[in-house]
């Protein structure tokens, strides 16, 4: 939530102090399962259309309609993979998602879906994650017509009928 916070650093006798910060509304997923249950963990579709709707999605708060929603990851996720049920995830809201490290957490599609779509008029960025097993039409991993924003982003094994294996843009990128 928006607040005023103090952080303090402590490490070895040496203390750094902090102004104050606004913490964005974020999401903290800590499954890597695919549903929308209120079953007490997280996943990352419910983050997302919890974001999208700003409304609460099975365990995910509301999303907030004046700021940029964050996505961010449990430590327990790293080194694992997030199969997708053969739905893509579609971004229609402004949103962060900042993964581990490529090399760290995996979505994969499965070959039954593109991983992301991204919605016109929407601003996304996605770092941190390898992108893998995405097959459609157009954009196997991405298909963007708002704007995105990659970073530190492994695309492997994605494939697309007509254009862009991995990422296909519309919008801006």
């Amino acid at each position: 939530q928006s607040g005023d916070y103090r952080l303090v650093v402590t490490a070895q006798n040496a203390v750094a102090h902090v102004g104050s910060f606004a913490v964005p509304d974020s999401y903290f997923v800590d499954s890597l399962g695919d549903v929308i249950a209120v079953d007490g963990v997280v996943t990352l579709r419910e983050a997302i259309e919890a974001a999208n709707s700003n409304t609460a999605v099975g365990d995910a708060h509301a999303g907030s309609a004046a700021t940029t929603d964050v996505i961010v990851f449990d430590s327990s996720l790293f080194g694992h993979t997030i199969v997708l049920s053969g739905a893509q995830l579609a971004i229609l809201d402004d949103v962060e998602i900042r993964g581990p490290g490529a090399e760290s957490l995996t979505i994969d599609a499965g070959g039954l879906s593109r991983v992301f779509f991204v919605g016109s008029g929407v601003e996304a960025v996605i770092e941190g994650l390898t992108l893998q097993g995405g097959y459609a039409e157009n954009g196997g991993a991405v298909e963007s017509q708002g704007v995105f924003t990659g970073r530190d982003l492994i695309l492997s094994g994605n494939s697309a009928s007509n254009q862009g294996g991995g990422f296909f843009g519309v919008g801006t990128s």
